[in-house]
């Protein structure tokens, strides 16, 4: 049985017409990928290069603190740099599509990094519900280890296990109603 969780919140401070501060935290489960817990704290700058009614362009750069643990394996943490571009655009009255790319990167292991980039296409049905439809795909440069347990030749346990590497990504298919307020 595996799950997937994700709560994320995060704070956005107008700081002149294009500049912004932000501050954010957010927390993951996802066994898939061997993540039994995550919890991160953000703080940085945005910018938006373009707003407008149909197009919105942003992006981000800032500060993290990770706290994390793998599956069967101790609480790491340590702290890392974010970076990430959100687009926006209204297709017709009625239907959008959007991109958002987020790059994380430990600090204190330059090449434990990873993304998580999310293409969506919403379309109104009503003029308070929509339907969505987003591709997201979670990389990571150094994933998680999964603990096999070895046998012998006749198919008994030796007690013994190897760690092996999950898969670096992992895609996710999602539709949704949105409802509109």
């Amino acid at each position: 049985v595996a799950e997937n969780y994700l709560l994320a919140g995060q704070y956005d401070r107008r700081i002149s017409n294009k500049l912004s501060g932000q501050v954010g935290l957010s927390w993951d489960r996802n066994r898939f990928a061997g993540v039994d817990d995550r919890v991160m704290f953000t703080a940085g700058f945005g910018y938006a290069w373009v707003e407008k009614a149909r197009t919105q362009v942003k992006t981000a750069g800032g500060v993290t603190y990770t706290l994390r643990q793998y599956v069967g394996q101790d609480m790491a943490s340590f702290a890392g740099l974010r970076f990430s571009f959100l687009a926006d655009q209204k297709i017709l009255d009625n239907s959008s599509v959007s991109m958002q790319f987020v790059f994380d990167d430990n600090l204190m292991r330059m090449d434990d990094w990873r993304f998580d980039w999310t293409n969506s296409v919403s379309a109104s049905i009503s003029k308070s519900l929509a339907l969505k439809i987003s591709l997201r795909m979670l990389y990571t440069h150094v994933p998680a280890l999964q603990s096999l347990a070895l046998f012998d030749l006749e198919g008994l346990p030796t007690g013994l296990f190897v760690q092996v590497p999950l898969k670096n990504l992992d895609t996710v298919m999602t539709t949704s109603i949105v409802i509109n307020f």
